[in-house]
């Protein structure tokens, strides 16, 4: 059987992987070498992230303002939802990151502002929605509805980038901001990050730029071939 998966868990030994337009769960046993249907899901919904707590396997759709939540054991699954909130209909709009994990707790950050961060507290099991974080960002510069923005987090820190931008927030973990770092002349594609600093890459090329987070350090390294796509 051929899948395709945006990520997967380790359970004990196997991999846990959620179909794309499959609407279900697999389990790869690398000892048998053999893939297998583990749960079926309520509803053919993408799913861009998994993650594993004690018994409990949590799914998060890329679009959705819930949290699917299965029990490895009985199999049970259940829906989490934030309380007294409205139920919208996914958009490209209400799309979000992939889900960070601290300790336990799982922060579900927006890409865009038409929806808010959350948080998913894994002692009780509850989706908790977490206010002012648009605000925040905006304290630091102007914040648009068709505004793109990407989170990571490395070296105790939470770091956000606008698309197209050439700025990044660093936010500490209780999500109060710390300070902007200014990349002037840059057009900010995403970010990663090492032992050392962060990766940025840039629109309209294959450049990626290196910033030592202790040093101060930029270094670019450039793409060969001279293409000019977006990399």
């Amino acid at each position: 059987m051929l899948i395709s998966s945006f990520d997967g868990s380790f359970y004990g030994e196997n991999l846990l992987l959620t179909g794309l337009e499959q609407s279900a769960l697999f389990e790869y046993d690398f000892s048998k070498e053999q893939l297998m249907l583990r749960s079926r899901l309520p509803e053919n919904i993408e799913i861009v992230d998994t993650m594993v707590y004690g018994e409990e396997l949590y799914l998060f759709p890329f679009f959705a303002n819930y949290v699917y939540g299965l029990d490895l054991k009985s199999g049970e699954i259940k829906k989490l939802k934030r309380q007294g909130t409205k139920e919208y209909e996914g958009t490209d709009k209400t799309r979000i990151n992939r889900p960070i994990m601290l300790q336990d707790r799982v922060y579900i950050f927006p890409v865009y502002m038409e929806r808010e961060l959350t948080m998913l507290d894994l002692k009780s099991g509850e989706l908790h929605l977490l206010e002012g974080w648009w605000s925040q960002l905006a304290v630091a510069g102007d914040v648009l509805s068709d505004h793109e923005f990407m989170v990571i987090y490395a070296f105790e820190r939470f770091w956000v980038m606008r698309d197209g931008a050439s700025v990044l927030y660093e936010f500490s973990t209780d999500l109060k901001l710390i300070e902007l770092h200014q990349f002037a002349g840059y057009s900010f594609y995403g970010i990663n990050a090492d032992e050392q600093g962060i990766w940025i890459i840039l629109h309209n090329s294959g450049d990626l730029l290196h910033w030592n987070v202790f040093s101060g350090e930029l270094n670019i390294y450039r793409e060969a071939t001279g293409d000019t796509r977006d990399f």
